[in-house]
């Protein structure tokens, strides 16, 4: 069964799934039950848009012979609410998630699923910034997968934004990518039951951030 690259985010507050629409998003939006068989709960939002002629066909017709005829875009974009395990989850496909409520979306979601199910030693990327004089954010990579000392971390000064590696096999999955708020997985339609291994993960790490 095809996989497919998903963006995840977990939401807050939502009793009912079209709490989780944004206002201004929910005009024109197409809604759709979830098939028995594919053994979710949840819905789809979906809106599609007409062709039109693209921007930088306009551009570049004035130096073509006879013009620029047939080249139209159109794109489509998706929004999958799921309900896994107590939690509600939403999965975006083209712009879908512009179709949310921005203040139903769990900060940090992503990187701190990601934190407690990377392996340690297996680490790729990592994204941080630094407070001082000035706010310096880098990004550091490495051709192998490699322990966090090698990316010259500093533990006291530098805050982590975004991390990728590689997760252990008993997590059933061979990598993670987050990003703030969303985490980016591969999976195919019939594992999504399984986005309820993030109730695990983030058991270690609480989602409030601690007050101040």
């Amino acid at each position: 069964m095809r996989t497919q690259r998903l963006t995840t985010f977990l939401l807050r507050d939502v009793e009912a799934f079209d709490d989780a629409i944004d206002d201004d998003a929910s005009a024109g939006l197409e809604t759709s039950k979830l098939t028995e068989s594919s053994g979710l709960v949840g819905r789809f939002y979906s809106r599609k848009n007409f062709p039109s002629t693209p921007s930088w066909a306009k551009y570049v017709e004035p130096a073509v012979e006879g013009g620029i005829h047939g080249v139209q875009s159109a794109s489509a974009s998706g929004l999958l609410l799921l309900t896994v395990d107590g939690h509600t989850f939403a999965l975006t496909f083209g712009y879908g998630r512009s179709f949310l409520d921005r203040a139903k979306i769990e900060r940090r979601f992503g990187l701190k699923v990601a934190l407690n199910l990377i392996d340690e030693k297996q680490i790729r990327s990592l994204d941080t910034k630094l407070f001082d004089e000035t706010v310096v954010s880098r990004n550091t990579k490495t051709r192998r997968t490699a322990e966090l000392p090698a990316f010259g971390v500093d533990i006291l000064r530098d805050i982590v934004r975004a991390v990728t590696g590689v997760a252990p096999p008993s997590s059933g999955y061979k990598g993670v990518l987050p990003f703030f708020s969303r985490l980016t997985l591969m999976q195919t339609v019939r594992d999504l039951n399984r986005l309820g291994f993030t109730k695990i993960a983030l058991a270690r790490v609480p989602l409030e951030e601690p007050s101040t």
